[in-house]
């Protein structure tokens, strides 16, 4: 029972911030379905009573999505112009 520990908020963010991790270094269906097992147990188990499946879902999905905003969650992400300098071109 992690969400009456925690609270609904920050376990919704939680669960945003561990499945954009994993979705770093798998990919995102991988990731998807990976944590939807373990969300749904809990869900099924009661530990999640004051959330709805589809808000715990949705953070879940978010979180998923968003690791192409993290410098390593896409192979282009790290291109720069010169080595370890990241610049705007010069007009």
């Amino acid at each position: 029972e992690l969400e009456p520990l925690l609270g609904p908020l920050p376990f919704l963010g939680a669960v945003f911030l561990f499945t954009s991790a994993l979705s770093c270094l798998v990919s995102n269906a991988a990731c998807v379905v990976l944590v939807y097992g373990v969300l749904k147990d809990l869900h099924d188990g009661g530990g999640l009573a004051a959330l709805r499946p589809a808000q715990v879902m949705l953070a879940m999905m978010m979180g998923a999505s968003a690791s192409f905003a993290t410098p390593i969650g896409y192979q282009t992400n790290l291109m720069v112009l010169q080595p370890g300098v990241p610049s705007a071109p010069r007009r």
